[in-house]
């Protein structure tokens, strides 16, 4: 910009010298009329010019003359005042040229046409924006993970902390249980009556405080039956899993022990389930093949929702999840299945836990939205 500014001052200096040195056409008529004035003053009565004229010739010249020096003096002083602008600005300063102007002059524009009142268009969007934080319940979340992202506790995140998020190991899954669910008869799809709930409680006999806890509550339950203490046969289980509504387990693992996984997936329907056991949701590597699990041989089984940990847990904690959770379900009562979602009520269990971010965090759902209700019984 500076070398822009000092070409164009040069060329208009040298083009005010050339006006000052060649006077314009005028100027040089004027002077010829003077000079052949001068000459026949002597007597010559026949002149081109007479002494008026004579007289505005010459003030004419001295005119363009004046204004050529006024022009060049102006010039130079603006020259003079720009040079001094520069050696007076501290070093670092940002100094505006045209471009600078031009853009600021837009920036100007612009926040003067954004300043305008807003429509009614935009203030509807803002109060909507405002009123829907990403920490408020937005609904069932379906998590489709990799084999590498699935062990992370994506629900525990802030934003879907409040949610009902349910996994699945691929989309087909999904609508293969969806397609399930809408075909079983005497209820609405996508819902798990607890009055209809088969338990295997402390199976392994070494889990004595879990057992004095539930114990109680699970045989008082009507409609609701079970094993305290010991473990059925694997037909029994097939079974139950196939005619019940909700298995819960709480013993080690998943259960697998009791029903291997090749049989599990070879069940026609099965229940909705509570895997309280450690590491119950937990897939592992099989070279490479996708990540497999108990949890899964339940969904391919039919199981619309199963509850599992993604690691090892400590047996009080998790008891205090599981009774928070439990409920929660059986206080949900709705003919009409329109009962609580089964996933929504894990917020609360999880804050109930004195490590929510490492016990409350390790369960988790897999499979598809399904809520919960309780039929009551004659």
């Amino acid at each position: 910009a500076r070398f822009r500014k000092t070409k164009r001052t040069t060329a208009v200096e040298a083009k005010a010298a050339t006006a000052t040195a060649k006077p314009r056409v005028g100027g040089g008529q004027a002077s010829r009329i003077t000079a052949m004035s001068s000459q026949t003053t002597d007597g010559d009565e026949d002149t081109l010019q007479s002494p008026s004229s004579e007289s505005d010739a010459a003030n004419h010249e001295s005119d363009e003359k004046t204004a050529a020096a006024n022009a060049v003096s102006t010039t130079r002083a603006g020259a003079a005042r720009r040079r001094g602008t520069r050696s007076s600005a501290p070093r670092g300063q940002v100094r505006k040229g045209r471009a600078a102007s031009a853009i600021e002059s837009t920036i100007t524009d612009v926040s003067d046409d954004d300043s305008e009142s807003p429509t009614t268009d935009d203030v509807e969007c803002s109060s909507d924006s405002s009123s829907s934080g990403i920490h408020q319940p937005m609904g069932a979340v379906l998590l489709v993970l990799d084999s590498s992202l699935q062990a992370l506790p994506w629900e525990s995140m802030g934003a879907l902390r409040s949610s009902a998020v349910y996994r699945s190991p691929s989309l087909a899954c999904a609508a293969a249980l969806f397609t399930l669910q809408s075909v079983k008869p005497l209820r609405a799809s996508g819902t798990v009556d607890i009055g209809s709930t088969f338990y295997l409680l402390n199976p392994s006999r070494d889990l004595t405080p879990t057992q004095t806890q539930f114990e109680a509550m699970f045989q008082s339950q009507a409609g609701w039956g079970g094993f305290v203490g010991g473990a059925p046969s694997a037909s029994t289980l097939a079974l139950e899993l196939q005619q019940r509504d909700l298995f819960i387990y709480f013993g080690h693992g998943a259960g697998e022990k009791y029903l291997p996984q090749s049989a599990l997936r070879k069940l026609n329907s099965c229940a909705a389930a509570l895997l309280m056991g450690c590491s119950s949701g937990r897939l592992r590597h099989c070279g490479d093949y996708e990540a497999t699990g108990v949890v899964l041989a339940y969904l391919i089984a039919g199981c619309p929702a199963a509850v599992a940990n993604l690691w090892d847990v400590t047996d009080r904690d998790i008891d205090r999840f599981s009774q928070a959770l439990l409920d929660c379900w059986t206080q949900s009562s709705s003919r009409d299945g329109n009962g609580a979602e089964l996933v929504g009520t894990i917020s609360k269990g999880r804050q109930s836990c004195r490590l929510p971010f490492l016990t409350g965090a390790a369960p988790v759902c897999f499979g598809i939205p399904t809520k919960v209700f309780t039929t009551p019984r004659v």
